[in-house]
């Protein structure tokens, strides 16, 4: 453990962590981010942690609520991130997320360490497994939307019946969703679905292509297209017709012809 006054706290002896000090309990009630150190400590180690740390630890766990939002979602983002996200286990067990949503894992999470090692898939991952909204969980934790509605994305594809069969396709549903990362949501998915299993090879494909189908592909932003005259009520029909129109023909995605298309666009939108 590297923070500091922490080091001479606990020992580490034969894979076992041990706090150290005189009174456990009151320890960890002094400072309940020590619980969160404990654990963040034990996946980066690789250890486990001795019986009476562990009591005392988890004992104190109802003062996580005298925490920032921030401070426990950076310790479970780092525990979601390491190579033992079943740490969070005892601390979701103990009531350590109620107030945030989490409540429950519906299995262990020991399954976690198979999906990829992003944000978004371990977070997705976690959420679906403790049956939590997203949304709620973001809110209160302080994540961006943008991030909200990435989980969301990944559920909403998660549930996909008819999977991409083309570049073309895949295109086209990607251009619906918030950004994602297709291949790291398809190595999760794999994980329980067998369709997904050549949707990595077929992103792969379209990564290669260079192909544009999302907004920042355009070589025209909403902002240059209001500029240009089209009504900021109509911006936004305006620019799902032109991704339509680049995925269809890429060769369109140039500044002059997408501004002219655009206004012919709010035209038909009358």
């Amino acid at each position: 453990m590297t923070a500091e006054g922490v080091e001479q706290n606990y020992i580490l002896k034969d894979g076992v962590l041990q706090c150290v000090v005189p009174s456990l309990e009151r320890y960890y009630q002094e400072e309940p981010s020590r619980i969160l150190a404990l654990f963040t400590a034990c996946a980066a180690q690789g250890c486990t942690i001795e019986v009476n740390t562990y009591a005392a630890a988890l004992k104190s766990v109802p003062l996580l609520n005298r925490l920032p939002a921030s401070v426990l979602r950076e310790s479970v983002q780092n525990l979601l991130l390491s190579d033992m996200p079943e740490a969070l286990d005892p601390l979701i067990a103990a009531g350590a997320l109620a107030s945030y949503g989490i409540v429950n894992s519906i299995s262990c999470l020991h399954e976690l360490q198979n999906v990829p090692c992003t944000m978004e898939s371990r977070w997705w991952s976690f959420l679906r497994l403790c049956n939590a909204n997203y949304r709620f969980v973001c809110e209160r934790l302080g994540f961006s939307q943008r991030f909200a509605e990435a989980l969301v994305a990944l559920d909403r594809l998660a549930a996909t019946r008819t999977l991409p069969q083309d570049v073309q396709e895949l295109k086209r549903l990607l251009s619906t969703l918030p950004e994602v990362d297709y291949e790291s949501a398809a190595k999760t998915f794999l994980l329980h679905d067998e369709r997904w299993q050549g949707q990595i090879e077929l992103f792969e494909q379209l990564r290669e292509s260079r192909e544009p189908y999302l907004v920042r592909h355009l070589a025209v932003t909403p902002a240059e297209l209001v500029a240009a005259g089209v009504s900021k009520e109509k911006v936004g029909r305006v620019v799902r017709g032109l991704l339509d129109a680049i995925i269809k023909a890429p060769a369109v995605n140039t500044q002059p012809a997408l501004i002219a298309l655009a206004k012919t666009l709010e035209e038909q939108y009358r």
